[in-house]
């Protein structure tokens, strides 16, 4: 058994990654050889295959589409869980909760804004601001994590959501910083 994606078309008709399900994974070697070698740097492997193999542009990909992908399923994934956090906050009664969800709205809002800053610079080769963007984006979620921490008695109910975001985020990460190893 290996871990396989299951993905939601959101209005704009972007695909999100919207949960991970134990399922068997149908094998036949179909990966492309480069999608194996790229997402053999990002420290979710498993995760970084199967998203690459679900985008149908992949299969016939250079690094840096592989890149720009990864950055697009992150950014992607972040816009559908930012919709959920605005649903979310109408049905929420408790006042505590309802100002981490916000707060946490407002961080997938830069998130996103970073990602998409960040599919900007691979065009131009800024592989530091990939990696400063990358990375506070990744941050901008631990800190929607922590604030519902802050009271005692409350959980997090964007915990799976966020790790994923976070792991998908990583991914796009360590391509980027594959491909600007190799100067492509």
């Amino acid at each position: 058994m290996v871990m396989a994606i299951c993905l939601t078309l959101v209005p704009d008709q972007a695909w999100a990654v919207s949960n991970l399900l134990s399922v068997d994974h149908p094998g036949g070697g179909g990966i492309p050889d480069l999608i194996k070698e790229t997402c053999q740097h990002a420290v979710y492997t498993d995760l970084c295959i199967q998203t690459m193999e679900l985008e149908p542009d992949s299969a016939k990909s250079d690094i840096k589409s592989l890149a720009s992908i990864a950055l697009k399923i992150a950014a992607s994934n972040g816009t559908y869980i930012s919709d959920y956090i605005r649903r979310l906050i109408q049905t929420t009664a408790d006042p505590y909760l309802q100002q981490c969800l916000t707060d946490c709205s407002e961080n997938y809002i830069d998130a996103i804004d970073q990602l998409e800053d960040s599919i900007s610079a691979l065009e131009s080769r800024g592989y530091s601001d990939i990696n400063h963007w990358v990375t506070g984006a990744m941050n901008e979620i631990e800190s929607c994590e922590e604030g519902f921490k802050e009271v005692p008695g409350h959980t997090s109910l964007l915990s799976d959501k966020n790790a994923l975001f976070t792991k998908l985020c990583s991914n796009a990460l360590a391509i980027a910083n594959y491909l600007a190893g190799r100067r492509e």
